[in-house]
């Protein structure tokens, strides 16, 4: 399925209920989304919750995004936003909404380099770990970082600089 309107095609019988389509679109994108949430999450089951509430939340919420923004950049945001709600949630829990801002299938081989990434980044601390994957992996700036995660801009660059020492620790 590489053509675009079939692709549209499918996320419109998805959004519609039609459960065939959504587990072609699950079995399409989970390796993406799963390689994202396992950087975040501090265990996989975790990442798998993060990963199907997301995919819940792009078949239920239907924004409709930017036509230039492609499918993986608009799951990309949500599969973010679910992880700060999580961790507001965690923080506070009358804290109810997820979304802030708008079997396993289809799973790719992980490397032996993927996989010790993963556990050095399941090693720091939550707020470590989101800050330093969202500015380094999906560039976000500190001051939209700060914003999400309702900290100062101060607080966020003190986490950033000690997920990047413990890291460096880790890899010694």
């Amino acid at each position: 399925m590489t053509d675009f309107g079939e692709l549209q095609t499918l996320i419109r019988k998805s959004r519609n209920g039609d459960r065939a389509s959504q587990k072609i679109f699950y079995m399409r994108f989970h390796a993406f989304g799963l390689k994202i949430c396992l950087r975040y999450a501090e265990n996989r089951n975790l990442a798998v919750e993060l990963l199907n509430e997301s995919i819940y939340i792009f078949f239920t919420k239907p924004d409709r995004p930017d036509p230039v923004v492609s499918v993986e950049d608009h799951l990309r945001k949500i599969i973010i936003a679910c992880i700060i709600g999580h961790y507001h949630q965690s923080k506070n829990p009358a804290y109810t909404d997820a979304v802030l801002y708008m079997p396993e299938y289809g799973t790719d081989p992980v490397t032996s380099e993927q996989q010790n990434t993963i556990r050095m980044l399941s090693r720091l601390p939550e707020l470590d770990r989101i800050i330093f994957n969202m500015h380094v992996v999906e560039r976000y700036s500190l001051e939209e970082i700060a914003s999400q995660l309702n900290q100062t801009h101060e607080e966020t660059c003190v986490r950033l600089a000690a997920a990047r020492a413990s890291l460096k620790s880790l890899i010694r």
